[in-house]
Parts: structure tokens; C-alpha cells; sequence
């Protein structure tokens, strides 16, 4: 048994629109795909995500949807890994003790044909890259997390057999 119980978050992508659901608390980020950001001397800085991004109309800064692109559903890794990072933060606060959270990453659209390879390493990297432990990339029906957590469980166990059987 763990000391601290891992937290599942639950990652639907859209082109317009970015939900994070933290599947214990059921707390969700649902809002626009938007990030807002400045130019610094440091490289980007982050300004506002989400709804406050589309009201934002500073001058400096620069908003922008880094999932939208005609053929795929991922534009922008680095914008797109910020985003989803902000989004994270509002339904599972980061600690000391705390665990890195389990994530399942769900494309919800761009699926015709399926997700090729290099796409679902891309958002296996995605996952990683804010923070994720153990990710799942699913590209089934949408999850119902309200009623059906153990589904979410399930698929991770999966996935852990899979990553096992690939690398031996």
C-alpha cells in the first residue's frame, strides 16, 4: 500500500477547448484552449489561460491556441505543455508530499485513420513533460468519471503491463 495515494487526472483535448478532471476530487478545469503570454527576456512568460486569455487585450500580450492546426490535434508542444500545466494546477495543488499525478491524455478529435505513432508519443510526452508519473494516451469513447472511476484505474494497470512487455 502507498503512503500517498496516487491521483488520477483525466486530460480531454480538443481544438477549441482543454478539460483537466481530477478523478478523486472530481474538481475540472474546463474552459477555451486559449494561453496568453509575454516575450521576455527569459523566453515566454506565462499571462492567463482559458476565458481570461480570450478577454485579454494587452498589447504585450500574445494569445494563442496551441492545439489548433488543420490536420492535428497538437500544434504547439511548449504552449500546449504550459496550458495544460495551468490547468492542472487549479484542480490538484502540488506539495512537498504529494505524488506526480497518473494521467490519461484523450485526444477527442482529429481521431480519422486513429492516432498514428508519432502522435501518441507526442502526447505520451505531453503527459510527461507537465508532470504525469504514469500516462495513458486513450482514444476510446469519452470516460465517465462520476460514476465509473475504476475504468480510469483499470486502463493505467493496462498500460503499466504494455510499457513492461516493450521494454523487456
Amino acid at each position: 500500500m502507498r503512503l500517498f495515494p496516487a491521483v488520477i487526472l483525466y486530460i480531454q483535448i480538443w481544438g477549441n477547448r482543454l478539460k483537466v478532471v481530477n478523478v478523486q476530487s472530481l474538481q475540472q478545469f474546463d474552459e477555451v484552449a486559449l494561453i496568453g503570454v509575454k516575450h521576455a527576456k527569459k523566453g515566454l512568460q506565462l499571462d492567463s489561460i482559458g476565458y481570461q486569455a480570450q478577454k485579454s487585450i494587452k498589447a504585450d500580450v500574445e494569445v494563442s491556441n496551441p492545439f489548433d492546426h488543420p490536420r492535428s490535434l497538437l500544434n504547439n508542444f511548449y504552449l500546449s505543455a504550459m496550458l495544460i500545466q495551468q490547468a492542472m494546477k487549479q484542480v490538484y495543488k502540488t506539495g512537498r508530499f504529494k505524488p506526480l499525478p497518473q494521467i490519461i491524455m484523450h485526444p477527442m478529435e482529429k481521431l480519422e485513420g486513429g492516432l498514428t505513432g508519432i502522435e501518441e508519443r507526442a502526447f505520451q510526452e505531453l503527459a510527461f513533460q507537465v508532470g504525469g508519473r504514469d500516462v495513458v494516451v486513450y482514444s476510446g469513447a469519452e470516460l465517465d468519471v462520476v460514476n465509473d472511476a475504476e475504468k480510469c484505474h483499470q486502463l493505467l494497470k493496462e498500460q503499466k503491463i504494455v510499457l513492461r512487455k516493450s521494454f523487456l
